[in-house]
């Protein structure tokens, strides 16, 4: 990517998104750093490092000595606040987090396909994919949907590393209806969004129908019978 396409995707897409006050407080509550090694420091009244999120729904207090049981519960209680605030916030839909969610795919997608020219070639060049590429370029009217939900914490230990955290993951699931979604999870938020058209009712459908699992954790069994459903599909359907 060039200086300049680079300069106008960070400040369009990338800028609004990242410095928004629900991202800012997100890295300054799990010390997040930018680029630069800075940290955020902005926000007086964030919950402090005495209450540490377990799950969803639990959480683990680290309560000081000085702290008394009252204020303890009353520390848990404006948490509880902050993530519900947050999460609402970080969930619902948004025109900047729509295109940086289909930057992030197409990248996404040329990154698994590193080694294979052909296969970039598709990515620059395939008329299914050329909707989402304007749409990152350019923009539009609407929003492009996408899924979101919160599937774990916030701070999620790494295989129970409670010193660590799963930042992100990623990867993709292609289905027998002819569907192909990048899948992306950053602190605990499932963010998913069709590369083909911008619908994303098939993958609620999706959902319904395998016990509302995240594609990330399927079986092998299962991701290569969907790609196959979705092999046929693409064949049947761009026959010459």
């Amino acid at each position: 990517m060039c200086d300049k396409c680079n300069n106008y995707f960070a400040r369009k897409i990338e800028s609004p998104f990242l410095n928004s006050e629900a991202v800012l407080q997100l890295r300054q509550e799990l010390e997040i750093p930018n680029r630069d090694g800075k940290e955020v420091n902005r926000f007086a009244n964030l919950p402090t490092k005495n209450i540490m999120q377990i799950s969803q729904d639990i959480h683990l207090v680290m309560s000081q000595e000085d702290k008394t049981e009252e204020e303890v519960e009353r520390a848990v209680f404006e948490y509880q606040k902050y993530l519900k605030r947050t999460d609402e916030i970080l969930i619902k839909p948004d025109y900047n987090l729509s295109r940086l969610l289909a930057k992030m795919a197409i990248e996404a997608f040329a990154y698994k396909c590193l080694d294979d020219g052909d296969v970039l070639d598709y990515i620059i060049e395939e008329e299914a994919l050329k909707k989402i590429r304007e749409y990152v370029r350019y923009g539009g009217s609407i929003i492009w949907e996408y899924h979101a939900r919160r599937i774990y914490a916030r701070n999620e230990a790494y295989n129970r590393d409670i010193t660590t955290h799963v930042n992100y993951e990623f990867d993709f699931l292609f289905t027998s209806k002819g569907k192909a979604y990048f899948i992306i999870v950053m602190y605990g938020i499932e963010y998913v969004i069709n590369i083909i058209d911008p619908c994303i009712s098939d993958y609620v459908e999706w959902l319904k129908n395998n016990e509302y699992n995240c594609p990330l954790y399927i079986s092998l069994e299962q991701r290569k019978k969907e790609f196959n459903g979705y092999y046929k599909f693409y064949n049947a359907n761009h026959t010459e």
